[in-house]
């Protein structure tokens, strides 16, 4: 080619001999093998399903189990509420001594204190 041929001639030129490439014997072998296939795909996609499930089942089996707790039970008979015997005056007369007085008051608050808790709060008392 001489550098002073005008362009169109050299486009002529290189559209005129078009290549004719020859693959070498087995190329197309050798491509295919390269690709991957659909059947590996497929083998290695199904343990993506299966796994968020296995996880799942994993964590709820593992998971620790609540303690159970105290069930607090109502109970539907009335509490017969049991009368109080105010102090008769011959107790209070007879002793004159103020520390046998106090602890007549101390047993009656008491045994007050001790029957309101067992009214208000039913699992203290022994009737389960």
């Amino acid at each position: 080619m001489n550098p002073r041929d005008p362009f169109h001639e050299i486009g002529d030129l290189l559209r005129s001999q078009k290549p004719d490439p020859q693959p070498s014997p087995g190329m197309e072998m050798r491509i295919l093998r390269a690709l991957p296939s659909r059947e590996k795909a497929s083998r290695r996609i199904w343990p993506w399903f299966l796994l968020p499930p296995a996880v799942a089942m994993g964590v709820v089996i593992l998971w620790p189990k609540p303690a159970p707790q105290a069930v607090v039970s109502q109970h539907t008979t009335p509490v017969v509420a049991q009368p109080i015997e105010p102090a008769t005056t011959e107790e209070v007369t007879l002793t004159s001594n103020p520390l046998e007085r106090e602890k007549l008051a101390l047993q009656r608050d008491a045994s007050r204190a001790g029957r309101f808790l067992i009214d208000c709060l039913p699992s203290l008392g022994g009737n389960e």
